[in-house]
C-alpha cells in the first residue's frame, strides 16, 4: 500500500490484507484500484466493498482463459475448505460428459472427466496447489480465488453447492474432523447433520 502511495492505519492494512486472502497480487491490485479512484487512504468501512471488488476482478482476470467446464469445476472445488484424495473421490461433483467437452472445445487428451484429473488441471492453471498437512495431502484453492469461485457456484447453482457442502461435512465427520464438519453443516443449515 505504501509503495502505491496509499495510507492506511496498521489495523486497516491488516484487515485489508486478510480480506484479500493475504495474496500480494490482490493487495497491489487494491492499492492500484484506490489510486485509480484518486484516493490516497483507506478506512475500515471501505475495506469490505474494496475487497469484494478486487477479489471479483482478480478472479475474472485469472479465470478468463479457462473452459466453462473447468471454471464450473473450480467453483465446485471451492465449496470444500480443502480437498484430499479421498474427499475428491467421495464428493458428488457435476459429471463432465463427452457432450460438454465437445461444446467447450476441450482437447480430450487434456481432459479426462474424473475429478482427480480436473483437480490436476486446476493446479496446472495455477488456481490451487497441493500441500502436506496433518500427515496427508491437501489441495487448496488459492485463497484470493476461493471466495469469488464459491460465490459463483452458490449463486449459479445453489443446489449443487448445497449438495457438495453436505457431502463434504459428511465425509469430514466420518474421517475424524468433526469440528470442521459441524461448521460446514451449520453453514449449510443442515441441522440434522450437525
Amino acid at each position: 500500500l505504501a509503495l502505491a502511495g496509499v495510507e492506511a492505519a496498521p489495523h486497516v492494512a491488516e484487515q485489508l490484507t486478510r480480506s484479500l486472502g493475504a495474496w500480494p497480487a490482490t493487495v497491489r491490485l487494491a492499492a492500484a484500484h484506490l489510486r485509480f479512484l484518486g484516493r490516497s487512504s483507506i478506512t475500515t468501512t471501505a475495506v469490505p466493498p474494496l475487497a469484494r471488488t478486487v477479489l471479483d476482478e482478480y478472479a475474472t482476470d485469472v479465470t478468463s482463459g479457462l473452459s466453462a467446464i473447468l471454471l464450473r469445476f473450480a467453483g465446485e472445488a471451492a465449496v470444500a475448505p480443502h480437498l484430499t484424495p479421498a474427499l475428491i473421490d467421495d464428493l458428488p461433483f457435476t459429471d463432465v460428459d463427452r457432450a460438454d467437452a465437445d461444446r467447450a472445445d476441450v482437447d480430450r487428451a487434456d481432459l479426462d472427466p474424473t475429478a482427480a484429473d480436473m483437480v490436476h488441471l486446476l493446479e496446472r492453471a495455477g488456481l490451487g496447489s497441493w500441500s502436506i498437512a496433518d500427515g496427508g495431502a491437501r489441495f487448496t484453492i488459492v485463497p484470493a480465488l476461493r471466495a469469488p469461485l464459491l460465490a459463483s457456484i452458490e449463486s449459479g447453482a445453489p443446489e449443487t453447492a448445497a449438495r457438495l457442502r453436505r457431502a463434504t461435512a459428511e465425509h469430514l465427520g466420518r474421517h475424524g474432523d468433526a469440528l470442521l464438519a459441524a461448521e460446514i453443516a451449520a453453514d449449510a443449515e443442515a441441522w440434522d447433520l450437525v
